[in-house]
């Protein structure tokens, strides 16, 4: 990719005359800035997967964490009733659906 764009025109060229034309060391320079540049985005490429992989387990880690505060504070308040507390679930299956009553 970088190669096919980095050709430096010559002086020949009407279409690009209106634009100042730059010496073969500028040139060379930009060239070389424009790779150095490529380089870096194939690096910063290859560590993207890496970089969602650690959002995803820190993501998991916090919602296990909320989930087991969430369940200890249940407990808590369950062990502060004096009366007995039931719960009831009714999970049904009715053709293509699933009911959930709580």
């Amino acid at each position: 990719y970088l190669l096919a764009n980095a050709s430096v025109t010559n002086g020949n060229d009407r279409s690009k005359a209106g634009k100042k034309m730059k010496s073969m060391v500028e040139a060379q320079q930009e060239q070389r800035e424009r790779m150095r540049q490529l380089k870096r985005a194939m690096v910063e490429h290859d560590m993207l997967g890496d970089f969602i992989r650690l959002v995803d387990y820190m993501a998991a880690e916090h919602l296990f964490k909320n989930c087991v505060m969430t369940i200890r504070m249940l407990l808590e308040l369950l062990k502060r009733q004096e009366k007995l507390i039931t719960f009831q679930i009714t999970i049904s299956f009715a053709g293509d659906a699933l009911a959930f009553i709580p």
